[in-house]
This record gives structure tokens, C-alpha cells and sequence, in this order.
């Protein structure tokens, strides 16, 4: 039998938004009016006119396969015609005129003067404000603070801008002349090296209020107004200990400080000094840069003879030279210069140098405060007794680091071969310390494996030539210091 042709199929119409469709058939009377003003909102005046010629021919508005009567779009035109944005094209389309508010010449617009770029000019963003510059700043360091205020550079030189808010940092290779005024958007203060910066509005750069030479000079001032520095920022205080000890450079050469009162190079004495602080670092060298690799520190309370000082004019402070050779403290702590860190031993009383107070720590503990004119103060002034054995061997809590470990527990030393030993000590330490970091970094590596292989393998022997050469530097500091002793 021949099999009938298949009747076409029937192709059943949807909606292109069911939903849409669904909810609209489904909203009472109030949910359409509102729908409504909401859509003719956002498409401006035009769809007020477009409502208004379907009132107005008694046509009903289709919204996908949905019928909206010309009832409901009446009381849609209502709401919007009490709108003011629409109020103008209700007008339009009831044929009347619209009213057209009087302008006066100060409302009216200004006119763009400026002339236009040709053609194929580059678009040149324009300069940042005042507050985008503060904002910048404040948001790179937290403590920086909007601060805006007109300076003028003082002291007969120019001055650096900065990158970094921080002495230590380089500067950018701009300059202020002498006398030049600038704009200031930020002002930062700096407790670790006690100077105040200012964020330039023009130029890319910090600026600081003291010279980064010498921070005893000012380099910027207000051009009107208060002080730039806040009172705790512009008086850091004197350095101490520049007065008591016999001052040297950087290198350790005795030298005599222009205005320093006391005695010639080679002529005082050395003098003993306390911690103030916990973990107060030793330095290698007379500089707070030097700060962060130090290995070797103070504790409260301690006591340490120093026998010269280094001032450094562009951080003023003052680094102490320890008399044992282990190297140098400095008299301020690392994270603020306004915080004293060391004192002398014998050190002024809080009632300040006009009564002639002194305030001495005894033996046992006792603080003993003698003012001048009383008998103890009369005794202090006597000189001093030479004792018996005061250059015997002795044995001092902080020597048995210097010792290596097959020659410990330490034995008592003369102060001359302690200075040697500690030098022995410096060097063939930091040997020791960098081989065993780098065999506690093999063993670590060698660990993350689960199973033996050829990886491991070789890590285990690197760790074994690791140690041997522990034990090598081991001799050979213990060989030295037998021959130190042997002398």
C-alpha cells in the first residue's frame, strides 16, 4: 500500500518571554499602572507622546500578545504629567505651547573659550588635584596625613625631593632652589628618624624639613602660618654622650667634634652605660641600616663599658663603641630617636643639673641620689682609690659565646685577650652560622620526599659535606684561640 503523505506539522506560537507574558496577564489593574510609569521612565519623554496618540485614536496598547486598555494608559499619562521632566512633552501633545522659564545671564552656561586641538593631537590627561596627590599619599603610607600649606626652602642651598619618605632613601633627581615656594598636599611624620616630609603638589617627590646632611638644619619653613614640625618633632634633644667619651669616625680614628666640649683626642677615659630597652641590637657599624642583620643584643639593665663615640650628624645619634669589641650601640632605639635606649651609669638625677643632683646605683640594688654641698657628694669628688687586681683574669656572663665548644665552660681572661677572642669569634661565627643554615635548608628539602631516590640521594650527601665542614671551621676556631691563650 501506498503510504499517505504526513500532514505538515503544526507550528503552535510562543511568546518570546513567557515569563513576561505569564506575569503581565496576571498583574492587577495597580501592578500594570506601575509597570508602566516605570518603563516610561526610563525611556524618556518620547514614550509620553507615543501613549498619548493611543488615547487620543482609542487604540489599547499591546505588550506581547497582552491588551492594556486605554483606561489604564490614561492614568498612567496622569502620574507622569505631574512628573516635571515630563510636564513639557504633556504640553507638546495636548497642542498647547510650552512655557519656556526665564533664563537669567547668571545661570546661564559658560561658553567654552578654550580653543580646540587640531586634528591628530595626543590626548593629554590633565594635572592631578590637590586632594587626588593627599589621597595618593594616603594610601601608600598610613601615616601620612592631607596637610596643605605653601613652604618656601630656607638656609642658603637647595634641597632634594625624595622618593621615600626616609632619609636613607634616593633622591629623585629634582631639586628646590633656595628661596622657592611650593604647595604641599600630605605631611607624614617619621618616628624613626625623627623628621617631619611633605608631600610636593607640583613635583613627584617627598621633601623633609631638615637637611639630609645634618639634621640640626632647617631647610624648610611655613611661608605663613604655624610651624611645619609639630613640638615633639622639633627638638629631638642633645646627644649625651658626645660629652663623655672620646669621639672617633666611622672607621674608629679618634677625631675632635668642631664645638665639642672636653678634652683632646686620646684624653678621656672610658665610661660605663645601661640598657634602657629590650633587645637593643649590636651594630657592626655606626649606622641604623645596619640594624636589621644584627644577631647579638641587650637586654634591660645591662652593663657595658664604652670607651668612644661616633655622632652621625645627617640621623643624630650617637653609636657607643663597646670596649669588649663585640662593636656598637646606639645611645637612641631603632624604631623612634625621641627614645633614649642607653644612659650612663651614673646619670643626672630627674631634678635636672641646677640642683647638682647624681643618681647612683648601688651594689645591692639602692639608688642613692647625693646633691652637692652633702657629704656624700663631697666623698664622690675624692679621687678614686686605685684597687688591688682590677686587671685580674675574670670571667663575664657574655664570654661563652666567644669560646668555641670543645674549650668551654669559658675560664677567666684578661680584658686585652677578651677584645681578641671576640674578634675571633665575629669571624669564625658567621662562617659556622651561614654552613648551618644551609644544612638545616638541604635537611627541610630532603624531608618533603616520601620515598628514597637519586634526589635524596644527593641532598644526603651535600649535608654530609656540610657538616664536615662545620667540624673544620670548629677546629680552626678553637685551634685559634688555643694559640691566642698559649701566648
Amino acid at each position: 500500500l501506498a503510504s499517505a503523505p504526513s500532514p505538515p506539522p503544526v507550528r503552535v506560537h510562543r511568546p518570546l518571554c513567557p515569563r513576561t507574558s505569564f506575569a503581565m496577564a496576571t498583574m492587577n489593574r495597580e501592578k500594570q499602572v506601575e509597570a508602566l510609569v516605570t518603563l516610561a521612565r526610563s525611556r524618556g519623554a518620547a514614550s509620553l507622546n507615543a501613549l498619548q496618540k493611543k488615547i487620543d485614536a482609542g487604540e489599547p496598547l499591546n505588550v506581547k500578545g497582552n491588551t492594556i486598555g486605554t483606561d489604564v494608559l490614561q492614568e498612567v499619562v496622569a502620574l507622569l504629567s505631574k512628573d516635571p521632566a515630563f510636564a513639557a512633552a504633556a504640553a507638546t501633545s495636548a497642542g498647547g505651547a510650552v512655557p519656556t522659564p526665564a533664563r537669567s545671564e547668571a545661570a546661564a552656561p559658560p561658553i567654552n573659550t578654550a580653543p580646540a586641538q587640531p586634528a591628530g593631537t595626543r590626548w593629554t590627561p590633565p594635572a592631578p588635584s590637590a586632594a587626588a596627590l593627599a589621597a595618593k599619599a594616603v594610601s601608600e603610607y598610613e601615616n601620612a596625613k592631607p596637610f596643605n600649606r605653601v613652604v618656601r626652602v630656607v638656609g642658603g642651598a637647595k634641597v632634594a625631593l625624595l622618593a621615600k619618605p626616609d632619609v636613607l632613601s634616593q633622591p629623585t633627581g629634582e631639586y628646590l632652589q633656595d628661596g622657592q615656594t611650593a604647595e604641599t598636599v600630605a605631611r607624614l611624620l617619621s618616628p624613626r628618624d625623627g623628621r617631619v616630609y611633605m608631600r610636593m603638589k607640583g613635583q613627584n617627590g617627598w621633601l623633609s624639613t631638615r637637611s639630609r646632611k645634618c639634621f640640626a638644619k632647617t631647610v624648610l619653613a611655613p611661608a605663613s602660618g604655624d610651624p611645619l614640625e609639630p613640638p615633639e618633632y622639633a627638638d629631638a634633644g642633645p646627644c649625651g654622650a658626645v660629652d663623655l667619651l672620646q669621639a672617633v669616625d666611622g672607621e674608629g680614628r679618634e677625631v675632635q667634634l668642631e664645638g665639642a666640649a672636653g678634652s683632646p683626642p686620646g684624653k678621656r677615659a672610658p665610661c660605663a652605660f645601661r640598657t634602657l630597652i629590650s633587645r637593643h641590637p649590636v651594630l657592626s657599624a655606626p649606622s641604623i641600616a645596619v640594624a636589621v642583620n644584627s644577631t647579638i643584643f641587650l637586654n634591660p639593665q645591662d652593663k657595658v663599658e664604652v670607651d668612644a663615640v661616633h655622632y652621625n650628624p645627617a640621623e643624630h645619634r650617637a653609636y657607643l663603641r663597646l670596649r669588649d669589641g663585640r662593636g656598637w650601640v646606639c645611645d637612641r632605639t631603632k624604631g623612634s630617636l625621641h627614645r633614649v635606649a642607653m644612659e650612663p651609669v651614673d646619670a643626672p638625677a630627674a631634678g635636672g643639673a641646677d640642683d647638682g643632683a647624681k643618681r647612683l646605683k648601688t651594689e645591692d640594688g639602692r639608688v642613692l641620689i647625693m646633691r652637692s654641698g652633702s657629704a656624700e657628694a663631697k666623698a664622690a669628688e675624692q679621687p678614686p682609690v686605685a684597687q688591688k687586681g682590677a686587671e685580674q683574669p675574670a670571667v663575664f656572663r657574655s664570654d661563652e659565646e666567644m669560646w668555641p665548644v670543645a674549650l668551654r665552660p669559658p675560664k677567666p681572661i684578661l680584658p686585652a685577650v677578651r677584645q681578641r677572642m671576640r674578634r675571633l669569634f665575629i669571624f669564625h661565627s658567621r662562617r659556622i652560622t651561614e654552613a648551618e643554615q644551609d644544612l638545616k635548608e638541604a635537611s627541610e628539602q630532603a624531608d618533603t620526599y616520601s620515598r628514597s631516590c637519586p634526589a635524596v640521594q644527593e641532598l644526603r650527601q651535600y649535608m654530609d659535606s656540610v657538616k664536615r665542614e662545620i667540624a673544620t671551621y670548629q677546629k680552626e676556631w678553637a685551634g685559634a684561640v688555643t694559640r691566642l691563650l698559649g701566648e
